[in-house]
């Protein structure tokens, strides 16, 4: 099943997306489901001020939920350099952080808060988001290629 799974997703990627600087995986907490992500992002990313980005998130074709397809998402990101991922009152710095991005994306009706950390080749991100309709929450990690 992964094989063809891998399959269909390499034939089905929109040519939009065939060149996406950034790739990677999502997996949720609540509902179990996972795929993969496409997204291009600037180049170099910007520091303290808003960004725009697309990604182009993949459900897996044995999915409970939009199987086999892709959702496209309009993203507006931040970068913060000097700024650790804490939600917390702490100031510790994370050892091996460049910074912390927010990004907040639609998708229909669905809003999702993205909060990242990137590492410090800046070639990596790792974060979590939440999602209203439907309610969920996950994470993810992509990659610069």
């Amino acid at each position: 099943v992964r094989i063809g799974d891998y399959a269909w997703f390499r034939t089905q990627i929109p040519l939009r997306f065939a060149s996406a600087n950034w790739s990677g995986n999502w997996k949720t907490q609540q509902y179990g489901l996972s795929g993969r992500l496409m997204v291009y992002l600037p180049d170099p990313i910007p520091e303290d001020q808003d960004f725009e980005a697309e990604a182009l998130v993949y459900y897996p074709i044995y999915s409970v939920w939009k199987t086999g397809q892709f959702v496209k998402m309009e993203f507006v990101g931040n970068f913060s350099p000097e700024t650790s991922t804490s939600s917390g009152a702490s100031e510790n710095e994370i050892p091996g952080s460049k910074g912390k991005l927010k990004f907040k994306a639609t998708a229909g009706n669905q809003v999702v808060d993205y909060v990242a950390m990137m590492d410090e080749s800046g070639a990596r991100i790792i974060g979590s988001y939440v999602s209203q309709s439907p309610s969920d929450i996950g994470f993810f990690f992509i990659q610069k290629y």
